[in-house]
């Protein structure tokens, strides 16, 4: 009899995890007495949703345009084939979820919608606050505690797979200006512990659009930081170094964030690409860019939109920072951004020679980005090539090129500078092994001597070192009309050719 009733047991838990459960939660009609698995039975709190444990393939729902109020922490896992959802029912609008002073015992801050140690989760189709006493206002400053929208966290436990955040509407979370794995954000990826290395494997951050959150926008990190050993620095401090891999942030749309944009940090085989981030370091008192990473490898940033970053402490629209190898920087699109276009930072605190080799940056287009176009900090930035980019800008005293350091084996070539006010093209001479040849700069600002190319840049020009046939008299002058006719074009041909390779 007794192995009989264990049998019995076997089946019916065979039954539950092939048969997934569709859960519905109404903040009106709901009650959590019900059993939840019909609209007509739906819970109605987030208390009751957070209490239940889910298995593989099982979704929960929440009834649209309807508003519920604290923090949602559902627990369990799905499987690869089989995913726990988020999502929503009853209507096109999303549902609304208000974070409140809420916390996690051992996690500081509060957070709307959470996950620990948790993996193969959907979370998509929600709208998404934090503010003091759910109040939705813009503002101006920095709050005075840490709050997220999204916060995933993996502590102690190894790999985490399979955790995907789409089509979501996050705006209005109040943070205070710290970053990183236990700062504040709109969607936050963070590896903590600090006795088993831990990492996310299988990350997709896709089509959510991100308004008015400190600090940062979109960001991974980890504790599981350290390369190297450098005596007297804070990453000593840190987990030997376990790079999170395989995450895709994609199409999202980002407006006035407090400090950093979209910035990966320590993870390998990343893509970013399709991304808009407008009016990133709105807020923030420390440095920020706009789309970067950090101590990351194989970074692929492509077809991204950039614009209007609002600080000259750092300010520029993207950053190949310290600790990271194999960079690609191609065919986006930045305008108007205070500090600038482009900053290599080859140092790291009192470490100038922090390793930061081997990054791409071609087919880029450049309008009206201030103070530095292309600025190299520190000594250990080696072996980067620039070429194809074409930079157009008139604003005044502007600094095509700036160094600090000696950075090393760095090339420049056939690119095209149409500026209107430059500044000298200050410390190159510091480079070590510099290869800077065939560039178009028009005579009357050609500065760097060791230009060879000085003739005035045509459309002709552009459409050879872009690959491009614009149809337009190759002799004609470039013009911002031709610039964003171009943009237009290399997305509509991107478009056409991922959609053939996705048949």
């Amino acid at each position: 009899m007794k192995y009989r009733i264990v049998f019995l047991m076997a089946l019916l838990g065979n039954f539950i995890n092939v048969h997934s459960r569709t859960f519905y939660v109404d903040a009106r009609s709901g009650n959590d007495t019900y059993t939840g698995l019909s609209p007509n039975n739906a819970w109605k709190t987030l208390k009751q949703v957070n209490s239940f444990t889910f298995q593989p393939g099982d979704s929960i729902l929440f009834k649209s345009s309807q508003e519920w109020f604290g923090m949602l922490y559902p627990k369990g896992s799905g499987t690869e084939k089989k995913p726990i959802v988020i999502s929503k029912y009853g209507g096109p609008e999303k549902p609304k979820i208000h974070g409140k002073t809420v916390t996690i015992s051992g996690i500081e801050g509060f957070q709307t919608v959470f996950l620990y140690n948790q993996q193969h989760w959907v979370i998509r189709d929600l709208e998404i606050t934090n503010m003091p006493e759910a109040t939705i206002r813009d503002f101006d400053d920095n709050g005075p505690v840490k709050r997220r929208g999204i916060y995933i966290v993996a502590s102690d436990i190894g790999e985490i797979k399979g955790i995907t955040i789409h089509n979501n509407y996050i705006h209005h979370v109040y943070g205070d200006d710290s970053k990183d794995f236990r700062g504040s954000g709109g969607i936050l990826i963070a590896a903590l512990g600090e006795e088993k290395p831990s990492f996310f494997n299988g990350v997709r951050i896709t089509n959510n659009r991100i308004y008015m959150v400190n600090r940062s926008g979109i960001c991974t990190s980890s504790f599981w930081q350290r390369r190297h050993s450098y005596p007297g620095t804070w990453m000593n401090e840190m987990g030997e170094h376990c790079p999170s891999r395989n995450i895709v942030i994609r199409g999202n749309t980002l407006e006035s964030i407090g400090g950093d944009g979209i910035v990966p940090q320590v993870a390998s085989n990343i893509l970013m690409e399709y991304n808009t981030v407008n009016g990133a370091a709105s807020r923030s008192e420390a440095h920020n860019a706009a789309l970067w990473a950090w101590n990351s490898d194989s970074v692929l940033i492509q077809y991204n939109e950039v614009f209007n970053t609002k600080t000259i402490r750092d300010g520029m629209a993207f950053d190949c920072d310290s600790y990271s190898i194999g960079h690609t920087y191609q065919y986006n699109y930045t305008h108007d951004n205070d500090g600038g276009f482009l900053l290599l930072f080859g140092y790291s605190y009192v470490n100038p020679g922090a390793e930061n080799i081997g990054h791409i940056i071609r087919n880029n287009l450049s309008v009206n980005d201030k103070n530095i176009l292309i600025q190299m900090h520190g000594s250990g930035h080696t072996g980067s090539r620039r070429y194809h980019n074409l930079f157009y800008n008139q604003n005044d005293l502007l600094y095509p090129i700036k160094v600090e350091g000696n950075p090393h084996d760095i090339s420049i070539y056939q690119n095209i500078f149409l500026l209107g006010y430059p500044k000298e093209w200050d410390g190159v001479n510091a480079i070590v092994d510099f290869d800077f040849r065939n560039n178009f700069i028009p005579a009357k600002m050609a500065i760097y001597q060791e230009s060879n190319n000085t003739t005035a840049p045509t459309i002709g020009d552009v459409n050879r070192i872009f690959d491009y046939a614009s149809g337009d008299d190759a002799k004609q002058p470039i013009t911002l009309s031709f610039i964003q006719q171009l943009w237009e074009k290399i997305l509509r041909e991107s478009e056409m050719v991922n959609v053939s390779m996705n048949r």
